[in-house]
């Protein structure tokens, strides 16, 4: 991995190439890192690890009871009437959501967290975020799988939901650029820690996670059409739950623009990080 005294010219580092020499060169500190920031999420748990699956079950039960028997909330796509479709939906809008929430709100203050490593002349800064990036896709990851399993016993084997994780890769790459933007923003702008939980917060709400995108008014039909997070959260409800083949064109727009996204971001980062250096 080059070393260099000085930053370089942001067009420089605008090359996919050299983002993936990066990611390959540095592949030992992201599996390194990656692992701990997994680790650390239940490091003194009774359980361990076994609340990765045991989380996504406990939550299925209470958006059940939360949103089947006490609000009772209608899907208009829903082909069934049972206790657990709504959860169900509710939950594939959650999991897609939890990998760029994780992101954004982890990444502003992610290098001031390990400035004994951003301090290191040798060590590869850039891979912290894409490390976030992974332990989140992980989680959300798991999440889907526990979600393409109950799927199955509630309406039987459907062999196109395996390719649901396809449908959330944009979001991923999109989410590991929003990390890298914000990681070297961060220490720059202080402000951002504050800022992001009620950013995401109207996020959370202006994306069909709770609701049917059939629901949103025709003047707003744009904040589905134009969003990134609610193409992956139908696209997981279709092939998990509705039995549905997925909307292969716009998954490869979304590709396209998900990977120009995070390579714009990495030559952001690769270009400031010489400077936020010394703001650490």
């Amino acid at each position: 991995m080059e070393i260099t005294s000085r930053p370089e010219s942001l067009s420089r580092y605008l090359n996919p190439a050299r983002f993936a020499n990066d990611l390959w060169q540095g592949r030992a500190v992201l599996v390194r890192f990656a692992a701990r920031e997994v680790s650390l999420r239940y490091r003194g748990a009774r359980l361990g690890a076994a609340w990765i699956f045991l989380q996504p079950l406990f939550l299925l039960a209470v958006y059940t009871v939360a949103f089947s028997l006490i609000m009772k909330l209608k899907w208009p796509e829903s082909q069934r009437a049972g206790l657990g479709e709504v959860a169900m939906a509710v939950y594939c809008g959650l999991t897609a959501f939890g990998v760029f929430s994780e992101c954004a709100s982890r990444a502003p203050t992610l290098l001031m967290e390990n400035q004994n490593y951003v301090k290191r002349a040798r060590f590869p800064v850039q891979m912290l975020p894409v490390c976030v990036a992974l332990s989140a896709s992980f989680h959300g990851l798991v999440n889907l799988a526990v979600l393409i399993m109950l799927g199955w016993i509630v309406g039987g084997f459907y062999a196109p939901a395996l390719l649901a994780p396809i449908f959330l890769m944009p979001l991923i790459l999109l989410s590991c650029g929003v990390a890298l933007l914000l990681a070297v923003t961060g220490p720059i702008f202080r402000d951002l820690k504050q800022f992001i939980p009620p950013v995401l917060l109207a996020i959370s709400f202006l994306t069909p996670m709770v609701y049917s995108p059939r629901l949103v008014p025709e003047r707003l039909k744009w904040l589905v059409i134009g969003n990134p997070l609610a193409f992956a959260i139908t696209s997981i409800r279709e092939l998990v739950m509705w039995r549905g083949a997925g909307d292969w064109a716009a998954l490869g727009i979304w590709m396209v623009i998900g990977a120009g996204f995070m390579v714009g971001a990495y030559a952001v980062f690769m270009r400031l990080k010489y400077e936020v250096t010394d703001l650490v």
